[in-house]
């Protein structure tokens, strides 16, 4: 699997189909989390956690905290790597 960045797409490839994408928004002082998928027949695979270790390395390269308007990125990075969202 592989991820490309359209824009502000992070999409994960696997023999030239496309299986995921995130969709995110660079503000000036964080990331907007704003969608998250695979389709379904990858789902409950690595493929969703090959986006989000994209997503984090972003806030990384960019020293930006995360905002995760997505409801599923906000219970995965409130539970798995809380350190990485926005304080309100």
């Amino acid at each position: 699997m592989e991820i490309i960045k359209e824009g502000n797409l992070f999409i994960l490839i696997e023999n030239e189909k496309r299986i995921g994408k995130l969709e995110h928004y660079i503000h000036d002082d964080y990331i907007d989390a704003a969608f998250i998928g695979v389709v379904p027949e990858y789902r409950g695979t690595d493929a969703s956690k090959l986006l989000l270790d994209r997503l984090m390395r972003l806030s990384d390269e960019m020293n930006l905290k995360i905002e995760a308007t997505c409801g599923f990125m906000d219970k995965w990075f409130s539970k798995n790597e809380p350190t990485y969202l926005r304080k309100s």
